[in-house]
């Protein structure tokens, strides 16, 4: 039994409305999975659902299209290495923080989704691998991009290829009573010799293991990403400009974290150094107000301009009074001794700092820039821009290429030829003008200015 097809006012589908949505071209548009998908992760089938050409549309380039792009990632990366499942296999207890954290949060996704669809709650099993698809793609994959860039095959690329390959097969188990397409379509694409020849006659996946002290340390590690993010957004600065110094305000467990997982948020938020302390006042300094309540019956006709004096009184003078509970403070030629209860002390960001705070929780950004930062920074965006070219031109992924500048983008060049030669797949990096260039383009870095030529160079 299932509940009415409503439409997306809530109203009753009915010829009479006008307002049947016909299923047929709207499969042959989005695909039947993403029908599937959006009226499965909506509602329990026997409550009333409504339909909506935005809802299915927004299930197919969402969900699903998130879901495609970490199968595409990997066998695009795989293709370039030659990776076979067989090869190499790294056993879970020696692989990388990352890639353990991966394989305990796909177990926890089995648990929930077998437990969710045990006792018939489609939607919970829904929301359960739209939260894990969203780890593996804005998390683990993200955080992982460099690691399959290099060539060759290294034990940690090897790691990272084998912990997606497992994943991503496993995800297309649990994704076959729900997208059967999709999922076998992935099934097709990963399986090997002695597999089943379709994903709809495999056993379903069993959890590997849970490593719940991992997944915490990771959560905390994500937060503070979160937290720093946000700091940069309010200071209206791009990840892409590298940053000296996060300071993170120390919460229970902080210090057992593994420096490889704060790596993992150095790399996110592109800061040279993290740094966890017990309190930011190296980061904030405190700003006196007077209490008139305590001043008045005091001070009486003289409050006013001390008052005046409390607002103009520097850090260190507040830092004094709180520390000793009194600080002296002229007024004219008098000199007065103001209690700590007599005023009331705010914290500001530094100079040169930017503070975000949510309950439980805070990082201190250090957002000065020196003469390194903004040269790295000048290189970040400079790759960003070169990638961009070769987007532009066609190149393939593999694609070495060769690289002509000229003007003011001669300093970047010159300073981080071995970094762009890495970050670009380039061969050669030459002065002046590329003859028979694929591709050209002006460029402006940060005020500085030039044109670049492209062209790709037969060896791989």
């Amino acid at each position: 039994v299932t509940g009415l097809g409503l439409d997306a006012e809530g109203q009753k589908m009915s010829k009479s409305r006008g307002n049947v949505i016909d299923p047929l071209p709207l499969a042959d548009q989005y695909g039947a999975d993403a029908i599937r998908w959006y009226l499965l992760s909506e509602s329990a089938p026997w409550t009333e659902r409504r339909l909506s050409v935005e809802g299915v549309k927004a299930a197919r380039f969402g969900f699903l299209e998130t879901v495609r792009n970490c199968h595409d990632f990997f066998a695009l990366y795989a293709a370039i290495d030659g990776f076979d499942p067989q090869m190499g296999f790294i056993p879970w207890e020696k692989r990388p923080a990352l890639d353990r954290w991966l394989g305990s949060r796909f177990s926890q996704a089995v648990e929930e989704v077998t437990s969710a669809l045990d006792a018939y709650d489609v939607v919970r099993a829904a929301r359960a691998l739209e939260d894990f698809v969203d780890d593996l793609s804005n998390w683990y994959i993200r955080a992982s991009r460099p690691r399959f860039w290099g060539s060759g095959l290294s034990e940690d690329k090897l790691s990272a290829y084998h912990t997606l390959y497992f994943v991503l097969k496993n995800l297309g188990l649990l994704l076959a009573p729900f997208t059967p397409f999709l999922a076998e379509a992935m099934w097709q694409n990963l399986r090997t010799e002695g597999d089943p020849i379709s994903v709809h006659l495999a056993d379903w996946p069993s959890p590997l293991f849970r490593d719940p002290v991992l997944e915490e340390q990771m959560q905390r590690v994500r937060e503070v990403v979160e937290l720093a993010l946000a700091a940069r957004n309010r200071a209206k600065i791009k990840v892409r400009q590298p940053l000296r110094t996060l300071f993170v305000l120390e919460k229970p467990g902080d210090r057992e974290i593994p420096e490889e997982l704060w790596r993992l948020a150095k790399e996110e938020l592109n800061v040279l150094e993290l740094q966890v302390v017990r309190d930011l006042s190296l980061v904030r300094v405190p700003k006196a107000s007077p209490d008139f309540r305590r001043l008045g019956p005091r001070f009486g006709a003289k409050a006013q301009l001390l008052a005046q004096r409390i607002r103009e009184a520097s850090p260190d003078w507040v830092r004094d009074l709180l520390s000793h509970g009194s600080a002296p403070l002229e007024l004219g030629e008098e000199k007065v001794l103001i209690q700590a209860e007599e005023v009331q002390v705010s914290w500001e960001p530094a100079p040169g700092f930017v503070v975000e705070e949510e309950p439980g929780g805070a990082v201190a950004l250090d957002i000065r820039l020196d003469e390194e930062l903004r040269a790295l920074g000048d290189l970040r965006e400079l790759v960003h821009r070169l990638q961009l070219l070769r987007k532009e031109a066609g190149f393939e992924v593999t694609d070495r290429i060769a690289i002509g500048y000229t003007g003011e983008l001669r300093e970047i060049f010159s300073r981080f030829p071995e970094r762009v030669k890495e970050e670009v797949l380039a061969k050669e990096l030459r002065e002046g003008e590329l003859p028979e260039a694929d591709h050209s383009a002006e460029l402006e870095v940060h005020g500085k200015k030039g044109k670049v030529w492209l062209k790709r160079l037969k060896e791989r």
